[in-house]
């Protein structure tokens, strides 16, 4: 699988500003998700183009590159849940370069659209992406 995602553009957003316009949007922003968007990792941009890919864990390539923290929130303002359904993906990692939490594990964003669908989700990375289940697709930047 490979599917190209739609292009987003950054906007000078904080971590909190993030969290505050996807609640109005109607997402669910969790906990896990919130430390990432409010951890010092977290970098705003504006102007700035991210074109993606979403693929599968049969495709996974460690020599794409890492987009930004930011690239997740944006991700999910556009990613509809019926464009993930479409491609049998309940989750979508997007694989940004992790962020260690308090627990000491790395995480990542996640678009969900399971349990009620419309989520912004953190997903830790201690087990391998290639033993991952086959509903799940990861995000990367188009080099």
């Amino acid at each position: 699988m490979r599917v190209t995602l739609p292009a987003v553009i950054s906007d000078e957003r904080s971590g909190k500003a993030f969290i505050q316009s996807l609640e109005v949007k109607g997402f669910t922003v969790g906990t896990h998700a919130r430390k990432i968007l409010l951890s010092e990792d977290f970098r705003a941009t504006t102007g700035v183009r991210y074109d993606s890919v979403m693929i599968g864990k049969e495709d996974f390539n460690t020599g794409l590159p890492y987009p930004p923290i930011e690239f997740g929130a944006l991700l999910r303002e556009c990613v509809t849940d019926e464009l993930m359904a479409k491609h049998d993906v309940t989750i979508l990692l997007v694989r940004h370069a992790p962020v260690i939490l308090y627990d000491n594990r790395p995480w990542v964003l996640g678009l969900c659209r399971d349990g009620g669908g419309k989520k912004l989700a953190g997903f830790s990375l201690m087990g391998s992406i290639i033993q991952m289940p086959n509903d799940r697709g990861i995000a990367y930047l188009v080099p």
